[in-house]
């Protein structure tokens, strides 16, 4: 790389750690590319000068999260054991990216709330790919199950796997926001709670 290809990527992955901040602090709708610009100490139009817009940079900040957690699924669904046993892996991988970063959980919600036309962003159609190549992957773990008799018959295993996803984001995103005032309402143990939710999600699906 010459040297000012280097200085271009020095600032693009600056900028995509400013807007990582930003996004998770602020919420998507909340966040502005000046708050942005602020946190990267660039000016606004530099910021335009690599992302087209909030959104283009939205979806390059979520992608390069939904790929880590991505990663994390794939080594559950290579690891030992049935397949529940490897589901519950996959489910166990979502604490695992979520004990890392407890902010970052909530990129993946904020992909509602785009206005316009997403497939204009080159991201999107990667953010896509992802999202299918991990369905596949659980999908595929839960046909896996059903064949060796630890997942019950009669299960549709694409649906099983977007119920799978959805639910558990959904409840680390709640996590990531009232995690903390629920424990001291309810008495609990916030890591006890958790693993007990993750269990009884993966456990859903158990043939005995």
């Amino acid at each position: 790389m010459t040297r000012a290809e280097k200085e271009r990527e020095a600032r693009n992955v600056e900028i995509i750690a400013a807007a990582e901040k930003v996004l998770c602090l602020k919420g998507y709708h909340d966040a502005s590319m000046d708050e942005i610009a602020r946190e990267a100490k660039f000016t606004k139009r530099t910021l335009y000068q690599y992302f087209r817009s909030k959104e283009d940079l939205y979806l390059t900040v979520s992608l390069k999260a939904f790929q880590e957690l991505s990663a994390l699924l794939e080594r559950a669904a290579r690891g030992k054991g049935s397949g529940l046993d490897r589901l519950r892996g996959s489910v166990g991988a979502f604490l695992e990216f979520y004990e890392a970063n407890p902010d970052r959980i909530r990129l993946f919600t904020f992909i509602s709330q785009l206005s316009g036309p997403r497939e204009d962003s080159p991201h999107y159609g990667e953010w896509q790919e992802v999202l299918k190549a991990m369905t596949s992957r659980v999908a595929a773990l839960v046909e896996e199950g059903k064949a060796d008799g630890s997942v019950r018959q009669g299960i549709d295993a694409s649906r099983a796997s977007l119920s799978l996803i959805f639910l558990t984001t959904g409840f680390f995103n709640l996590l990531a926001i009232n995690g903390e005032t629920f424990s001291r309402h309810h008495g609990i143990d916030l890591e006890a709670f958790t693993l007990y939710t993750l269990e009884l999600v993966a456990g859903s699906l158990s043939g005995k």
